[in-house]
């Protein structure tokens, strides 16, 4: 359920990139954006290095993600 108190981050286009990805969740966690205030528009993977490190990253991070055109 979202934090209506909370600001709402929406980022998408990890595309394995996990680097970009942990820098993104450091940002928010300062900004004190809940996981519940976080939403991933998709395309977690394809073309960069790090595919299923990105996808357990998002994953433990627990937010939510919509299917983009790469998954």
């Amino acid at each position: 359920m979202i934090d209506d108190n909370a600001p709402l981050l929406v980022f998408g286009g990890p595309y394995s990139n996990l680097q970009a990805t942990i820098a993104m969740r450091v940002e928010a966690e300062r900004l004190g954006i809940p996981a519940c205030n976080v939403v991933c528009t998709g395309d977690v993977v394809a073309y960069a290095a790090a595919p299923e490190q990105t996808v357990q990253l998002i994953r433990d991070w627990g937010i939510a993600v919509v299917a983009g055109n790469c998954e």
